[in-house]
């Protein structure tokens, strides 16, 4: 009962200190900030019992997670025959791929249910986009947040601590974890595809968390950060020829920003590349390359 409840007690802690957001309230228009959601609470204390909580076995992906986006299967495999358990590893412009393949996790076929664990601040609920073709008009491949049916978005859960230290952040993936296992929460009917940890590379995610000597979550799927072995960047479009005169330039400039816009993305490593559209409802100019 004693290691019960000081897990209990340390995962409630940790939870205590981060803001969970749900995607209705992102892409609504009053977004709130700095509130913890009570069932939090009550999935924590749910565990300080005297009996150890039998985990939600039918929501646990026991095998390595897929990535169903056409082709992006195969590049992991290649990288863990090299690199067992290896999971993905983004690096670049990797908020389009994360958008892309959360949207794509949580519609059907899949409906999956993900963890986000944000240390940037900088993942958009707008920029998921659920039950429309990649081609379809902005306005209708926006999903409609309003409905009273079963929203995919109440199936991405988002988590962005307090603090950003290695040990914290460990704690943090573990604490989450152990809620998406035990606690209460609106997806125990949906498979747990994993965590997606944005804003720290692999080894800041692996090791032992303080949260009663609990060793480090194998649900980390997927990372974000300056380091990683596949890389993304928009597919470049070719510059202005030699020579051109100003007014070439401002005659095509309007021409040359819609192919900028339109052009898909790529995501490159050692093992080859795939391309992908952009998923998202609208495109993240505003979002900054990692450092090369």
């Amino acid at each position: 009962m004693d290691g019960v409840s000081a897990e209990a007690r340390a995962g409630a802690r940790v939870l205590g200190e981060i803001e969970e957001t749900s995607l209705d309230e992102m892409a609504g228009p009053q977004r709130k900030r700095g509130f913890i959601l009570a069932e939090l609470r009550h999935a924590i204390d749910a565990t300080n019992t005297t009996t150890i909580p039998t985990p939600i076995l039918h929501n646990v992906n026991k095998s390595h997670s897929s990535y169903p986006i056409p082709g992006l299967d195969a590049l992991v495999a290649r990288q863990r025959q090299a690199a067992p358990a290896s999971p993905l590893q983004l690096t670049g412009r990797y908020l389009h791929l994360i958008y892309a393949l959360i949207s794509t996790l949580i519609a059907a076929p899949h409906l999956k249910t993900v963890v986000v664990i944000d240390l940037e601040n900088r993942f958009d609920a707008t920029r998921l986009t659920v039950g429309s073709a990649p081609n379809d008009d902005a306005d209708h491949d926006k999903h409609d947040i309003e409905t009273g049916t079963d929203d995919p978005l109440r199936h991405v859960h988002v988590y962005r601590p307090a603090r950003s230290s290695i040990e914290y952040l460990r704690d943090v993936i573990a604490a989450a974890e152990h809620r998406m296992l035990y606690g209460r929460h609106d997806s125990r009917t949906r498979e747990w595809w994993g965590t997606i940890v944005i804003g720290a590379p692999l080894a800041a995610t692996t090791g032992s968390s303080s949260a009663a000597g609990r060793p480090s979550s194998s649900s980390v799927q997927a990372t974000a950060s300056w380091r990683g072995w596949m890389r993304v960047d928009r597919d470049e479009v070719r510059g202005f020829p030699l020579g051109a005169s100003v007014g070439e330039v401002l005659a095509d400039r309007e021409r040359r920003q819609a192919a900028v816009d339109e052009a898909p993305w790529t995501a490159s490593c050692a093992w080859g590349s795939i391309v992908f559209p952009e998923k998202g409802a609208a495109a993240a100019k505003d979002e900054l390359p990692s450092p090369r």
